[in-house]
């Protein structure tokens, strides 16, 4: 992004069935809800380091490098024009479940995503980059 940092989430989702990679609920859940009993208890979840006894991934964004006035993401080629919206989400382990970034000056962007994140929960991750 040129010159102003990319937004940061933190969310918690269900862990993948270990076979399928599925999960049984969708629930990807970012610190901008407003539905406060469900999602209450997952964002308690997060804050109180209670995920990983309840089946739960918790997972945030990657933090950018700093170069040359810049912040900058490597998406390997799939996201080419800066934005504040650019971001990546990753596990404890540093591996990349989603990605997300502005193509063109068109406003188009590219939304990649694999277990345990299913097509809904990814785009409702993506929208959460907006302000709606």
């Amino acid at each position: 992004t040129d010159g102003q940092p990319p937004r940061k989430m933190k969310a918690v989702v269900p862990r993948g069935n270990s076979r399928t990679g599925s999960t049984n609920s969708v629930a990807a859940v970012t610190m901008k809800t407003s539905n406060v009993t469900e999602k209450s208890r997952l964002i308690e979840h997060l804050h109180n380091g209670t995920w990983r006894h309840n089946n739960l991934l918790a997972l945030q964004t990657k933090a950018p490098v700093f170069t040359a006035n810049r912040y900058r993401l490597d998406f390997n080629g799939r996201v080419l024009v800066p934005s504040v919206k650019n971001m990546q989400l990753m596990n404890e382990q540093g591996e990349i479940l989603l990605q997300f970034g502005k193509v063109d000056k068109k406003g188009r962007f590219h939304l990649d995503y694999k277990a345990p994140f299913t097509a809904f929960s990814a785009l409702g991750a993506a929208l959460a980059q907006f302000d709606l």
